[in-house]
């Protein structure tokens, strides 16, 4: 959650919105006294067509994806079974339990849906939020997770809100009612059962060991095991198999300032994969609130496919930047509007994957017995799922897990009731 401002142009470099459902970060906004933005985000998407062309339709409209001129009659037919699938799952479509989805977590979207529904809605509707929300094509993709957000946008559960100040305004806030340290690298976290944990850290005065009872580490997954000497023993069995499972899809996150907005209708234009573009999906900033540019103005937030970043992580800002820039033109082949400026925001780990069988093995980890004499505990966004609301979810329950080992809880708690 990273908002920058440059020039009289405002973006967020991370995370771009909220869902107007998430229950847990409003609660904390209302604690921090950070009120949402009054600026309604247009309701307008975009999608590439296989022919170049951009299709316009209102978010949440079931008719906009009847009507997708991508799909085959045959396909459209049988865009019912999506929400039939849906109908007869809904139980087990839990954003805060995952988990739950772990008897149906048999197969991929690519697989189902080739299967049940056809090639081209796999590749031209039902992937696309998957791949531009998340970065995942449909080999990563769960069925039930898409089928989920069909199902989601048929009943109208489909919102967006941001932060007055922009989605960088929760961390600012935050590090102002916390003890921060910034600048500091911790190398190691090292502990004895039942004694203090270590952590080995390296700022601006140099090399200190800093002691606590209890540690969260709020990292990716890849970050925590480095951190660690024996994740098994430190975390328990389950939980490090979790971890060691969770792998990340990348981006080059890049916002490109205009002269003039190429887009004037979608504040969210998304390119499925199959159109062999670098580019996943594009966020206008200017439509997200017209204030965050100089009058006239544009800003795209360009956000490429895993694969582009993965090939041009090590490649300069510039050649990222005009690239991207190429990219996006291709998709507004008559615009006469040009670049002022770009810059680049590398995100190593920027989603978890929940792929075909990661609710099982989230399953697994969350049945495990509470381990004694534990220290170390680990929360984030592989723990339940790619956004901000899942990520404080995780935070909130790692804290329960805390209070229980130091014997200052007991029974059941509603992790909102710590908000």
């Amino acid at each position: 959650m990273h908002t920058r401002s440059e020039q009289g142009f405002t973006w967020d470099a991370g995370a771009q919105f909220m869902m107007g459902g998430y229950r847990y970060m409003r609660r904390l906004m209302e604690k921090l006294a950070l009120p949402v933005s009054q600026h309604k985000v247009p309701s307008v998407t975009a999608t590439m067509l296989p022919d170049g062309r951009l299709y316009y339709t209102r978010t949440g409209s079931p008719g906009g994806i009847l009507r997708h001129p991508a799909l085959s009659f045959r396909s459209r037919a049988k865009m019912g079974k999506v929400m039939l699938e849906g109908w007869r799952n809904r139980r087990l479509f839990d954003w805060y339990h995952p988990e739950k989805a772990a008897p149906i977590d048999t197969e991929s979207l690519r697989e189902w849906g080739d299967r049940v529904i056809g090639r081209d809605a796999v590749d031209w509707l039902l992937s696309t939020p998957a791949s531009a929300f998340f970065f995942w094509d449909s080999h990563q993709t769960p069925w039930w997770f898409s089928v989920s957000l069909a199902w989601a946008v048929a009943r109208g559960q489909w919102s967006v809100m941001v932060p007055e100040g922009g989605m960088g305004a929760v961390p600012q806030a935050l590090a102002r009612n916390l003890k921060i340290r910034l600048n500091t690298t911790v190398h190691r976290a090292e502990f004895e059962p039942g004694g203090h944990v270590r952590l080995r850290t390296e700022g601006p005065a140099g090399w200190e060991t800093v002691e606590a009872d209890r540690v969260v580490l709020a990292t990716p997954a890849p970050v925590t095991l480095a951190l660690l000497q024996n994740p098994d023993e430190a975390l328990g069995f389950e939980e490090a198999t979790l971890l060691r499972s969770t792998r990340y899809t990348s981006n080059l996150t890049t916002a490109v300032a205009y002269d003039g907005p190429p887009e004037e209708r979608a504040y969210g234009v998304s390119v499925p994969l199959a159109s062999g573009s670098p580019l996943a999906a594009i966020g206008w900033e200017h439509l997200k609130d017209p204030r965050r540019v100089p009058a006239g103005k544009g800003l795209g937030v360009l956000m490429p496919t895993h694969s582009y970043s993965v090939q041009r992580r090590d490649a300069p800002d510039d050649a990222i930047g005009a690239e991207l820039i190429a990219a996006a033109r291709a998709v507004y082949p008559g615009s006469r509007f040009e670049p002022l400026f770009h810059r680049v925001q590398r995100w190593e780990y920027a989603m978890p994957v929940q792929y075909p069988g990661w609710s099982r093995t989230l399953a697994g980890a969350l049945s495990a017995p509470p381990r004694e004499g534990r220290l170390v505990f680990t929360c984030g966004d592989y723990w339940l799922g790619p956004n901000t609301e899942l990520a404080l979810v995780s935070g909130l329950r790692a804290a329960v897990a805390v209070l229980r080992s130091l014997g200052r809880m007991s029974g059941k708690i509603d992790e909102l009731d710590l908000l």
